[in-house]
């Protein structure tokens, strides 16, 4: 047994050198090691910056939610979209101004990835494309997923960060709605408007509760999961903390250039941003 001077003095060098590997890894992960090339590609969006300064948008994430509010009212707004929005009938009526697609597991070899891309820009062929540098850029050179003159590319990774730049390195997002978000914080959209941010996850674990049914890839593992291949309920609830966290940051960012974001989702948990009626914004 250890004598309680030496084993204080052990607890002691432990914190200090657990401490001392928190901010190494935080250096790490705050260290742009873009390469050259890759600087040179990001270079362009400074042409977005404030592109939209004073004017309001909607942030539109997949929730069911949507389901109860009517869409078309959008029809002459500037919208932000993520990943299957494409799905929802309203774009017949109308394209979103910009759709993201984050997600490593959207840029693969495989035939029905190939299929998810095709029915993206055959249903909204007008948007701008928003897609991951570090493993979207190279993809898409190959498959040509989106229209190379439509597509931005943005870097994310590390911790969250109220700085916004496009043209850099940016902080890891928890999700695609939080990165539309930076995004149109970026372009000096205000006010801005969140909807079909429901994030009730937590609620309906293994199933992809969005506005659509089934899953938003032909047969992949992004529909139900069984329960036995979760990942633990602490650790899909560290996962929500993540996503928080961005939003956090991300209302700084936006508190700095004087941008109002209310929620005005039907329902939901986000507690983050004062919330509106929907329908009320087009009285």
């Amino acid at each position: 047994m250890l004598m309680p001077a030496i084993r204080t003095v052990l607890i002691r060098y432990m914190q200090k050198l657990s401490g001392s590997l928190d901010t190494f890894v935080n250096k790490i992960q705050n260290t742009d090691l873009l390469t050259k090339q890759e600087k040179e590609i990001l270079v362009r969006n400074s042409e977005l910056v404030n592109k939209h300064k004073g004017d309001r948008c909607f942030i539109i994430a997949n929730g069911p939610s949507l389901g109860s509010q009517d869409l078309s009212l959008l029809k002459t707004e500037i919208t932000f979209t993520v990943n299957g929005f494409w799905k929802h009938p309203v774009v017949k009526e109308w394209q979103p101004t910009y759709h993201s697609v984050i997600d490593k597991a959207f840029f693969t070899d495989e035939e029905k990835i190939k299929e998810f891309w095709k029915n993206i820009t055959s249903n909204i062929p007008s948007s701008t494309f928003f897609i991951p540098l570090l493993r979207g850029y190279e993809a898409n050179r190959k498959h040509l997923f989106t229209p190379f003159d439509q597509t931005y590319y943005i870097a994310t990774s590390g911790p969250p960060s109220p700085k916004i730049d496009l043209t850099k390195l940016m902080q890891g997002f928890q999700s695609c709605s939080a990165i539309a978000l930076a995004l149109a914080i970026y372009m000096g959209c205000n006010p801005i408007y969140l909807i079909g941010f429901d994030h009730d996850y937590l609620a309906y674990r293994g199933i992809d509760h969005h506005f659509y049914s089934g899953p938003i890839v032909r047969d992949h593992k992004h529909g139900v999961v069984p329960l036995t291949e979760l990942s633990s309920y602490e650790s899909e609830m560290k996962s929500m903390l993540k996503l928080w966290s961005n939003y956090k940051s991300l209302s700084i960012a936006a508190a700095k250039k004087n941008i109002q974001i209310f929620n005005a989702t039907e329902g939901g948990y986000l507690d983050l941003f004062e919330r509106r009626s929907y329908s009320s914004l087009f009285e």
